[in-house]
């Protein structure tokens, strides 16, 4: 509600059993909606989220490096 107003209530209880990766997204000319994110690949929940950190890390680092 905070985020998205009045118009999040429509979403609130269908997107309180989401899976993971799956978002609310609002954008102007467009109404608030759902998407799914890409997920990584991995042997359980904690890897997965590590390795997306990692691959954030090693991004920025680079950007970081090129801006130099």
């Amino acid at each position: 509600m905070m985020l998205h107003g009045q118009s999040a209530r429509d979403h609130l209880e269908e997107h309180q059993l989401a899976p993971p990766g799956v978002a609310l997204v609002q954008a102007p000319a467009r109404p608030l909606g759902r998407v799914r994110g890409p997920r990584l690949m991995g042997p359980s929940e904690d890897a997965d989220y590590a390795r997306y950190w990692d691959e954030i890390a090693d991004g920025a680092a680079a950007l970081h490096e090129v801006a130099a």
